[in-house]
């Protein structure tokens, strides 16, 4: 049997934006513009704090 997880953020989403793109001597690097990546930083901050504090009552 699955055990099912729920969580939540308190978070204003965010639309995901196309990846920006630059030249490098090595080719070309993509990267998310800085409103997306911090948002995804904050997210998965909050996630993983919300799952530490889960696994204790769920675990046995």
């Amino acid at each position: 049997m699955q055990k099912q997880y729920h969580l939540r953020f308190d978070l204003k989403p965010v639309q995901q934006a196309r990846p920006r793109a630059r030249r490098t001597k090595f080719g070309v690097q993509l990267y998310d513009p800085i409103k997306v990546k911090k948002f995804k930083q904050e997210l998965g901050l909050l996630a993983k704090q919300q799952w530490q504090s889960t696994r204790g009552i769920c675990d046995g």
